[in-house]
């Protein structure tokens, strides 16, 4: 994955170049950087990670963020705390 860039610096991309890295994004995946569908909402204290994406689109089983909604699962660095949210459409 590219590296997390705050959706402040995406408004100064072009079109083009901000969907192109949304699309990197996308979809389900352990690990990597989130893929946000709203604004950024990484937990704060940081440093927090990614340890899970879903997109409840394309899970084989279903489960409910809302309307075209993902669920982000996140550890801290040390392994001791996870946090989970959701966005969707």
């Amino acid at each position: 994955d590219p590296p997390f860039i705050p959706e402040a610096k995406l408004m100064d991309m072009s079109e083009d170049q901000a969907r192109a890295y949304r699309d990197s994004l996308a979809g389900n995946k352990l690990g990597g950087t989130p893929g946000f569908i709203q604004s950024d909402e990484l937990p704060i204290p940081e440093p927090w990670h990614l340890l899970l994406q879903l997109d409840s689109a394309l899970v084989p089983f279903w489960i409910n963020f809302g309307d075209a909604g993902f669920g982000y699962a996140f550890i801290d660095r040390a392994g001791t705390q996870g946090k989970f949210l959701w966005q969707c459409c």
